[in-house]
């Protein structure tokens, strides 16, 4: 289980006189997950008529993602075993472990009609785009 801590993003400037000195001051709210957890490489593209979200993911089985999506921010996390057991690395890029992945999405999505395959290493999302709802208006 990953810890979350909500931390102020700070941005520095420096003053005015030519010591290294540094003010720092809140412009906004960050989410902060905790440094084991990493991010695949993902891809997010928008069609006429979607959202994709495309992840890379090699190693994994369809039941080991969980996918959840709230106030159009779609979470995407699971755990990668590592299957070549204790050994000793002499090149090591591939990551394992915790992964998470966060997309905030643009506008409202038809979340009854959301779709995800796993195939070839890559988790494909597609979230249908919200069709705007019309309102009759009686004389």
């Amino acid at each position: 289980m990953s810890t979350v801590s909500v931390l102020p993003r700070v941005t520095r400037s420096r003053s005015s006189d030519h010591t290294a000195r540094y003010i720092a001051r809140v412009v906004n709210w960050q989410v902060d997950i905790h440094p084991r957890v990493y991010q695949p490489p993902t891809d997010v593209y928008e069609t006429d008529n979607n959202f994709v979200i495309r992840i890379e993911i090699a190693g994994m089985k369809n039941g080991e993602f969980s996918v959840s999506i709230e106030q159009n921010v779609v979470t995407v996390s699971g755990i990668r075993p590592d299957s070549t057991g204790p050994c000793a690395y002499y090149q090591m890029e591939i990551r394992y472990g915790e992964f998470g992945v966060q997309v905030d999405l643009p506008s409202l999505i038809d979340a009854d009609n959301i779709e995800a395959f796993y195939e070839d290493g890559i988790l494909e999302i597609t979230l249908p785009k919200a069709q705007p709802k019309r309102i009759p208006i009686r004389d």
